[in-house]
């Protein structure tokens, strides 16, 4: 009668090790697997983006950055410096700012400061 308890318990194991193999093999839970179903999605867009570095660039290339990025290219405002290069942005380089944030771009309108009776500024 002992050696019949013996099998039993056996033929019992072996059956919960075929079960338990299965159930890996399908993906199926383990005793492991702690993740939410919902932990498998495809990730989330993320809440922030870092204005890229654009100072330097042809206006084309520094909307085309970003655009990238996830960002909007902005209004262009015209300031002392090379003619059509970004000479900085608002928000400025590094920000943290949500996708789809617009970037204002100022660029160089001028050679620099020029020989004109009020120092290349502009004014009469």
């Amino acid at each position: 009668m002992r050696w019949g308890w013996a099998a039993a318990l056996v033929v019992l194991a072996l059956l919960v090790g075929i079960f338990a193999w299965s159930l890996v093999r399908s993906g199926g839970a383990t005793p492991t697997d702690t993740t939410s179903p919902t932990s498998h999605a495809t990730s989330a867009p993320p809440s922030t983006v870092s204005v890229p570095k654009v100072a330097g660039m042809k206006v084309e290339e520094a909307k085309k950055a970003l655009t990238d990025a996830g960002l909007t290219p902005g209004p262009t405002v015209t300031v002392e410096g090379k003619e059509g290069v970004v000479v900085s942005t608002k928000p400025a380089f590094d920000q943290p700012v949500a996708p789809g944030t617009t970037v204002t771009l100022y660029v160089g309108g001028s050679h620099g400061e020029g020989n004109g009776k009020h120092g290349g500024k502009g004014h009469d």
